[in-house]
């Protein structure tokens, strides 16, 4: 009977993105070149995520081939070892065919991808039935591959088509509904004070709205004749799957959250999704200019001053963190200065945002005078204020592996765009139930190597989000909110739009 599984050879650049990804071909067999250990062997040093998978990896392999009761380790070159469903491992020489080079070379490349090529040229010739795929992120690894007669791909997983994501700020015209809503907050100051929840079959009849495939947390806008009107804010809602209801916003109309108030409704629906206690994770994804960045600082800001008046929780601290890679490659060279002096030098953007709010804030008075100012003053004015107060404190990415972020801590991931898949499921699994993990970024400002526009950390969190493949008691822990209305000014929004 003849094996038709197929044949995977893996290059370095699939591994270092996901250790795990041996895994993912079910009944296949995976192929991994030993040239490939060897660059691994040189990763192993580093310290961000590259060098952890190329430590995870290269130990699993170890794993396998520790000494059984005889003495003697499985051979993952000759015997391979079982994998996934019926699957192998194998770690394989790379020979040339019949004693010489049989490439054909449309490019120059490394020697260590030409070693890949072979190794998937001696597989295919060893197994004629069977089909042989090489993976990699490199393009010119693939042209070789592809000009040589073997296939050649480029994910472990499918991209998320960003076009294909479900819009999470629905907008329906239906003066029906309005005056609906209207007719039942009469005399409120606010749909959340009315506590007035819409039942969705209500809202399939009044509106015709389609509730069929909305994800948890997804917003949904009622406007009359596509005009919003002065109270918009009063006619949006959020879905909550579980109740099957639309809940009205939590933020207030016309009230600010550390001095900063919405100024159009995708920061308002943004900053309502923070400020709901039910959330635990909520994903800010946009274009540039957007306001993503300073709406979850203010509302970060807002939460722990909050954590810290009314709780008396001294502990409440908000962590900052991102990705330290530089636009395009730029390399500065050594950094002088301890951790917090290197860390703090890709936080320009954060400081100038925080610099910004606390000046807001210190301007609101408040019920007990001038509340804003006495806030400004106790915790600081600037980014290095507020860490020399325990308010803030950068984290370094790399380190998060092995922490907590403990219910009364908030999270930021800046330039999220820039993690991996599996790094954005590292960071996401530190959280602790009532914590905030708060994510921003553009996936088509893409600075790592090791993404793509469709294959980052931050658009896979929000198509699992949006794509309602989690259970309603894990989804109502998750929000993701699109902004697409640059605040910036007009020279933000005509580079985003033009160039």
């Amino acid at each position: 009977m003849k094996d038709t599984r197929e044949i995977i050879v893996l290059d370095t650049n699939i591994i270092v993105d996901n250790w795990e990804c041996y895994k993912g071909f079910g009944d296949a067999i995976v192929v991994v070149p030993s040239v490939v250990m060897d660059e691994l062997d040189g990763f192993k040093t580093r310290m961000d995520s590259v060098g952890y998978n190329a430590r995870r990896f290269t130990k699993v392999a170890e794993k396998f081939t520790r000494p059984n009761d005889d003495g003697i380790g499985q051979s993952l070159a000759t015997k391979g070892v079982k994998i996934g469903e019926g699957g192998k491992l194998f770690i394989s020489h790379t020979y040339d065919l019949r004693g010489k080079d049989p490439l054909r070379y449309p490019l120059e490349i490394g020697e260590p991808d030409k070693k890949i090529v072979r190794c998937g040229l001696v597989w295919q010739a060893c197994n004629p039935d069977m089909k042989v795929t090489v993976l990699s992120h490199d393009q010119a690894l693939k042209l070789l591959a592809r000009n040589n007669g073997v296939r050649a791909d480029s994910r472990t997983v499918e991209d998320v088509v960003l076009d294909d994501i479900p819009s999470t700020i629905r907008t329906y015209t239906s003066d029906e509904m309005v005056a609906h809503i209207v007719q039942e907050i009469k005399g409120a100051q606010s749909a959340a004070k009315a506590g007035f929840q819409i039942e969705a079959e209500t809202a399939e009849r009044i509106a015709g709205l389609d509730l069929n495939g909305a994800f948890h947390n997804q917003y949904f806008h009622f406007v009359v004749d596509g005009e919003s009107g002065r109270d918009w804010m009063r006619t949006v809602y959020r879905y909550d799957k579980i109740s099957k209801r639309l809940v009205p916003m939590a933020i207030k109309p016309h009230e600010s959250y550390a001095g900063v108030k919405p100024r159009n409704l995708e920061q308002a629906i943004l900053m309502d999704a923070i400020m709901n206690n039910e959330t635990d994770v909520v994903a800010a994804f946009g274009k540039a200019g957007t306001g993503k960045t300073l709406c979850l600082l203010a509302c970060a800001l807002e939460r722990i001053n909050r954590s810290r008046t009314d709780e008396e929780d001294d502990e409440a601290v908000l962590y900052i963190t991102k990705p330290q890679i530089n636009v395009a490659g730029e390399e500065y060279g050594f950094l002088p200065g301890d951790i917090t002096a290197k860390v703090r030098l890709g936080y320009k953007g954060v400081a100038t945002n925080i610099r910004q709010i606390m000046k807001w804030w210190g301007q609101l008075r408040g019920q007990n005078g001038s509340l804003g100012k006495q806030m400004a003053e106790d915790y600081g004015r600037s980014l290095d204020e507020l860490q020399a107060n325990g308010i803030v404190e950068l984290y370094p990415l790399g380190h998060i592996r092995g922490d907590t972020i403990l219910r009364n801590e908030i999270l930021i991931v800046d330039e999220a765009q820039n993690t991996t898949p599996a790094t954005m499921r590292d960071i996401l699994s530190r959280g602790q139930d009532g914590c905030k993990i708060l994510l921003s970024g553009d996936s088509y400002q893409i600075d790592n190597p090791h993404t793509r526009k469709g294959f980052n950390g931050l658009a896979h969190a929000v198509q699992v989000i949006t794509s309602g493949v989690m259970p309603s008691k894990y989804a109502s822990s998750f929000a993701a909110v699109e902004l697409l209305i640059s605040e910036r000014g007009k020279l933000a929004e005509a580079a985003s739009r033009y160039f």
